[in-house]
């Protein structure tokens, strides 16, 4: 999984690079601000808190991945666990984790939980709307995020705050 992600981080930022229109900061794609509503900003500040401190010089580094505070962290996932997929396992495989579960992954640094958390931060950080423009579809029960057409966030909103309950990777790699 971390090679696939290297292979497509650096084709997509050659193809940005091969653009060549001037700055990052002067392109139609450059993400200049973010327009979060209101009622989900602690969707941002989740996708932030997870963003590396440093972006790694050649695509997705797993090695890089913040140090994050594991309470802090399941602050923002619900008590019900996360349900995950990523659209090139086999079938699709659907998986639903418990709390305790992402957390030990987390503290061990290890597994689809800890990786797609990580490369969730890591798409995030990448300041262009093909990556990481996010667009809020609210539903009954919480709400959901398009994250450009790389992930699909589901958030449960107990209390008014938004818990991600669901998270999806739809990028296709390799095919």
């Amino acid at each position: 999984m971390h090679s696939r992600f290297r292979r497509i981080a650096v084709a997509l930022v050659l193809t940005i690079a091969a653009t060549g229109v001037g700055t990052a900061e002067e392109s139609e794609h450059f993400v200049k601000s973010r327009d979060i509503p209101s009622e989900y900003k602690s969707v941002a500040e989740f996708l932030d808190y997870l963003k590396p401190a440093k972006q790694p010089r050649s695509g997705f580094d797993i090695s890089i991945a913040p140090q994050w505070d594991l309470d802090r962290l399941m602050s923002f996932i619900s008590d019900k666990g996360l349900t995950m997929s990523d659209v090139n396992q086999a079938a699709a495989k659907v998986q639903q984790l418990s709390p305790k579960q992402i957390r030990s992954a987390v503290a061990a640094r290890k597994g689809q939980p800890f990786q797609m958390l990580v490369h969730l931060g890591y798409i995030y950080a990448q300041p262009y709307k093909q990556y990481s423009e996010l667009r809020f579809e609210p539903r009954l029960t919480g709400v959901v995020v398009h994250m450009a057409s790389w992930y699909r966030m589901t958030f449960d909103l107990p209390d008014g705050q938004p818990k991600l309950a669901r998270l999806d990777y739809l990028m296709r790699e390799g095919h």
